[in-house]
């Protein structure tokens, strides 16, 4: 299912596993990166069986999604609000040369940790 996106295990105890990915592309493939992490954001309620919410909450996973152009100040998308702050993909916006980064981390409970990495194949 993921093309740009390699998640990897980052910390993990007794109670939960964070595991983060990042790609960075150019101008031409903005639109599938993007288009791959709303698809991911979509997916994981479903593979979970729960929505977002904070570990320290009593919440069983958490997603935070960043994503930047070179040089620009990050954007941070919030996975609790059913809406995705677009990346600007026009030349006029951004030089084709720059890059565009998502940085995800998905931090689930230990009981969750089969079912994550069933579905993105860890």
């Amino acid at each position: 299912m993921l093309r740009f996106l390699q998640f990897e295990l980052q910390q993990e105890d007794a109670d939960s596993c964070t595991f983060e990915a990042m790609a960075s592309v150019k101008a031409p493939d903005v639109l599938a990166l993007e288009t791959e992490g709303r698809l991911l954001l979509a997916h994981l309620p479903t593979w979970l069986g729960t929505h977002p919410s904070p570990l320290d909450r009593g919440g069983d996973w958490d997603v935070w999604f960043q994503a930047h152009w070179d040089g620009q100040p990050p954007l941070t998308v919030d996975a609790h609000v059913p809406c995705w702050a677009s990346a600007p993909t026009t030349e006029t916006s951004t030089p084709s040369t720059a890059w565009w980064t998502l940085n995800i981390t998905l931090v689930v409970s230990a009981q969750l940790v089969p079912s994550l990495t069933d579905h993105l194949a860890l």
